[in-house]
């Protein structure tokens, strides 16, 4: 039991440890409370980005699946216009390749202007 008790002898009267007064408890206190509000607002935040952190995942899960459709339909597209032109080489005078024509035109036009604003 010695052993663990403090030898004061090393020690000169201004060295010595004081005993805590109560000015010197309230404020260790006061400092706790503050770490553990500040602890509760990072845990708050925490949990703040974790839910935007999911958000964003599903969002952009989202936006990935839209980006291969408008991949996927924009080769449609290009298929389409090539498919006319042939058409178009066998068949001069088809009035209706001549008006899918004029308004695949109209159509791109339009989605590209809308697409600029």
């Amino acid at each position: 039991m010695s052993r663990y008790k403090l030898d004061m002898s090393k020690y000169t009267i201004d060295d010595r440890p004081r005993p805590i007064t109560n000015e010197m408890f309230n404020d260790l206190i006061k400092r706790c409370d503050q770490y553990k509000a500040e602890r509760d607002t990072l845990i708050d935040d925490i949990a703040i980005l974790r839910a935007n952190n999911d958000r964003l995942k599903h969002e952009n899960k989202r936006l990935k699946g839209l980006t291969e459709n408008l991949v996927a339909h924009r080769t449609m597209w290009e298929d389409l216009k090539e498919w006319r032109m042939d058409e178009l080489l066998e068949h001069k005078d088809n009035y209706q390749l001549i008006d899918l024509g004029v308004v695949m035109d109209k159509m791109e036009k339009e989605h590209l202007y809308k697409g600029g604003e």
